[in-house]
């Protein structure tokens, strides 16, 4: 008899551990859907979108003129423009060639254009985020359309809520 008890336990916490899972996969999806939204918005702030397409399409071009100009192979040319690019600069390939260096200057400056495009994006996201809640037009919109307000009560309620607004900013 016991057996029997032990299999439907068995078998509802078989039932109740693929309820959970598909339970965590829903909110992994839904997750990666709203990371796909704010990670969309961040690229398109700016037009950051556009610079990073620049410099992939200046990465790739510059290897293949590294590769020409240095004679060296298709990866490892890739390989010091992308290090060259991002900035690092490990040395371990480094042009010799004055075509070689010229191609390693402007590279140079599209890394630190790069860098500088993605610190500004990153501030003007984070700031333009911060504007959008302390706006008090959607709260101004609300008192105004409670219709169980008077008049005068509507009014003191957007003073105190562009006094609350004030102190935030303050802060």
């Amino acid at each position: 008899m016991f057996k029997l008890f032990r299999f439907a336990k068995l078998f509802r916490l078989t039932k109740l551990s693929r309820a959970t899972k598909l339970f965590r996969l829903t909110r992994l999806i839904d997750l990666s859907g709203k990371l796909y939204k704010v990670f969309s918005k961040f690229l398109n702030t700016n037009g950051l979108i556009y610079a990073l397409y620049f410099t992939i399409a200046m990465i790739l071009t510059g290897s293949v003129c590294i590769s020409y100009a240095e004679e060296m192979s298709f990866w490892d040319s890739i390989w010091w423009a992308f290090v060259t690019t991002t900035t690092v600069g490990y040395g371990d390939i480094s042009p010799a060639t004055p075509l070689g260096r010229i191609i390693a200057g402007l590279l140079m400056l599209v890394g630190i254009g790069t860098i500088g495009m993605i610190t500004g994006t990153i501030a003007t996201y984070f700031l333009s985020n911060r504007q959008n809640i302390s706006d008090n037009k959607p709260i101004t919109n609300i008192i105004k359309t409670c219709s169980d307000l008077t008049d005068n009560e509507k009014e003191e309620m957007i003073k105190f809520a562009d006094y609350l607004i004030s102190k935030r900013k303050a802060s």
